[in-house]
């Protein structure tokens, strides 16, 4: 999948998806970095990659509560059924510098805080079947 051809380091992250031209129901934010990020909505949707679109994200977080604007285009898509999943691109936008701020927190937390799965789990470690 082209998830693992990434460029930038991705951070999970919660937050809410609006664009009423993709669905006029909300998507859910599943990773973001500064030139991307990934979509869950929860029906089939169609979206065109030639075309531009103005998405809202409103993340979790409270420092950074109100819904940020990205125009962007959709890179891939994942369809099932009953779901979703969209590749996005950041093309530049109005709250371009909110986002690099917003990376930043990102960055700075997963450096104090390091992934709770790598302090269990040692990275050597191998399974055995």
């Amino acid at each position: 999948m082209k998830k693992e051809l990434r460029g930038e380091e991705r951070f999970n992250e919660i937050g809410r998806i609006d664009c009423e031209r993709i669905c006029a129901l909300p998507g859910v934010l599943e990773d973001i970095s500064m030139s991307g990020f990934s979509a869950h909505f929860p029906n089939p949707v169609f979206v065109d990659t030639e075309e531009e679109y103005t998405v809202f994200i409103t993340f979790s977080r409270q420092d950074f509560s109100r819904p940020l604007e990205f125009v962007c285009v959709p890179k891939w898509k994942n369809e099932d059924e009953s779901e979703t999943e969209i590749g996005f691109k950041i093309l530049r936008s109005p709250d371009s510098p909110a986002l690099a701020s917003f990376i930043n927190s990102l960055q700075e937390n997963s450096e104090e805080n390091p992934d709770l799965a790598d302090m269990i789990i040692s990275p050597e470690a191998e399974f055995v079947e």
